[in-house]
């Protein structure tokens, strides 16, 4: 007897298809992955998405002044014997000899020697200011002293010196002038933490912060013990003077006689303040805690939920440098990114001081993380056309002046770019499934790595104008995608994984 033959049975897998319609959503780093939308990135850094599509972010490069004879033009300011840059400024001044505004770049060297350029000029040099040596980095104020523009410097291990740049002379000694954490000019005094108590606030004479003589009509002092801790830093905002200390905010009201001088505390927080973080943006100032980023509007603070306050725990950033322009509050400061990557500066032998550039339109809400950059401090420099955050750095760019551009880069490096998905069962939990496809549009060279259940597989995809596919043929039940770019210039846009269902 003849019997028929049997006919197999394929099993058919469902095919299912995700599209990652546009990456502004940012990234999370507060929310389970499992839970995160699948276009919110779990980690990000060095690429701009806020026009839906992944594409260059932030770069880096020499500094350049305006051209005083070329308003077109530029010059790129030049320094090649300096090994390293501790403080950055802008003098703000107008010269009653030559009738004109002279604003200039300060810069103070780790050979502790302070050196200027003007902002319009076209001189490309830094030259020396005839100040003495200062041991640590100072606080430089701009002030108008009987009609001719001076510039205060003060530090915790320098005498308070005051240097006139019309007639480049200095005047280095102020009896009973007490060292200087910070310092800020209000109603024309000079409100100063004293750097070898500081739990003790002075304040100038009416008119005159060059005289520190106690009395009732001239200086004197407020001291603030309390569980809010030491001061760090003062700053006058809103016709009040702000103390920020360890724990907490106090505001002072000081007006007319220091007789009617009166003291508040507005607020305590749960964290350290982080000092150098402190900047006036507009109608608010704007710190990190160690719980994340504030913003004080001169009567309370509220946390500002950003979503990616984990990578700031476990760090203690005592060495951050902020500023503020044109509507972008720029913090530089240790993350902490929790993997096994070492970008840029990670990697050096010494060790980094920061990491991390955070960008933050406090408008918007939009931000930028930049990885791999120590900053060692920065400022923003507003005078006529130009409009810019000037920088210096750590480690090995220690001898570089820089400026924030666009294009991805640092200096001649390009920065690693990378967004990863979250780790998700792509809305099948406990199934297998199999990644069958990859689509994704990229205008130049990236790498695609496909993450299943801890199997990590890397897929090179060639820039062009139209669709790429990658083949993963990868089975488990947890995936996560990461579009990773070694490149300066980034487009990416589009992507949708294909996957059956076991």
């Amino acid at each position: 007897m003849i019997y028929p033959k049997k006919r197999l049975q394929v099993l058919s897998v469902p095919m299912k298809a995700i599209d990652y319609t546009s990456f502004a959503s940012g990234m999370n780093t507060e929310v389970d992955e499992n839970l995160l939308p699948h276009k919110v990135a779990s980690l990000a850094f060095n690429y701009s998405s806020k026009s839906g599509a992944l594409c260059s972010g932030i770069g880096f490069r020499d500094l350049h002044l305006p051209n005083k004879f070329s308003p077109t033009g530029e010059r790129k300011i030049i320094h090649e014997t300096i090994s390293g840059f501790t403080g950055i400024w802008q003098l703000r001044f107008f010269s009653n000899i030559t009738n004109e505004r002279c604003d200039s770049l300060i810069v103070l060297t780790d050979e502790k020697a302070f050196k200027a350029c003007q902002l319009f000029d076209i001189s490309q040099y830094l030259d020396p200011i005839v100040v003495q040596e200062f041991q640590s980095i100072p606080s430089v104020i701009n002030y108008r002293l009987n009609g001719e523009d001076i510039l205060i410097l003060a530090s915790p291990k320098d005498d308070l010196t005051v240097w006139y740049p019309d007639t480049a002379t200095v005047q280095p000694t102020f009896p009973n002038a007490p060292r200087i954490l910070s310092c800020c000019l209000h109603y024309e005094r000079l409100f100063a933490i004293d750097a070898l108590k500081p739990d003790r606030l002075w304040f100038s004479d009416d008119l005159d912060p060059t005289n520190w003589n106690i009395s009732l009509d001239d200086a004197g002092y407020i001291e603030m013990v309390d569980e809010r801790g030491l001061m760090q830093k003062v700053i006058s905002f809103m016709d009040y003077v702000f103390v920020f200390r360890d724990f907490g905010i106090a505001k002072i009201s000081a007006y007319g006689e220091q007789a009617n001088f009166s003291v508040s505390q507005l607020f305590t927080s749960s964290g350290k303040i982080s000092s150098g973080s402190i900047s006036i943006c507009g109608d608010k100032i704007l710190f990190l805690a160690r719980d994340g980023l504030h913003y004080f509007n001169g009567t309370s603070a509220d946390k500002i939920t950003l979503g990616i306050e984990s990578l700031f725990s476990g760090i203690t950033n005592e060495s951050t440098s902020s500023a503020y322009l044109e509507g972008k509050y720029y913090l530089a400061c240790k993350m902490n990114f929790g993997d096994d990557m070492l970008v840029g500066c990670e990697s050096y032998e010494n060790g980094y001081t920061n990491n991390a550039l955070l960008v933050l339109d406090i408008n918007s809400g939009e931000y930028e993380v930049i990885r791999g950059v120590d900053i060692a401090g920065m400022t923003a420099l507003q005078c006529g056309t130009l409009s810019k955050i000037a920088l210096c750095f750590n480690g090995e760019y220690a001898s570089k002046l820089g400026e924030i551009t666009t294009g991805g880069m640092l200096f001649d490096e390009p920065l690693k770019k990378v967004w990863r998905s979250p780790k998700s069962n792509l809305g099948f939990p406990s199934r297998k499934k199999i990644v069958k496809e990859i689509l994704v549009q990229s205008l130049y060279d990236i790498t695609v790595e496909v993450n299943c259940d801890g199997i990590v597989k890397t897929f090179a995809v060639k820039g062009k104008n139209g669709a790429s596919k990658i083949f993963p043929k990868m089975k488990g039940e947890i995936v996560q995608i990461s579009f990773i770019s070694c490149l300066a210039n980034a487009k990416i846009s589009r992507p949708q994984i294909v996957f059956g269902v076991l």
